[in-house]
């Protein structure tokens, strides 16, 4: 079953999405998504399962 997210978590997820497209999160990148987490209202571990959750999605997808 696929996971779903709220409209937040979907938002944050765009944010992260943009930032990854270089593979690399700048300290600039960081600070604009803990920014979009708090404005949010989403907690460190939910940042923390958003972006693991995109992270092997993505590397799935390219390995297919």
């Amino acid at each position: 079953m696929p996971e779903s997210f709220t409209s937040e978590e979907q938002k944050y997820l765009e944010v992260y999405e943009m930032a990854m497209d270089d593979d690399v999160i700048t300290t600039k990148e960081r600070r604009m998504l803990e920014f979009q987490a708090k404005s949010l209202n989403l907690g460190p571990s939910r940042v923390q399962h958003l972006e693991s959750w995109f992270d092997s999605n993505t590397n799935t997808d390219e390995e297919e």
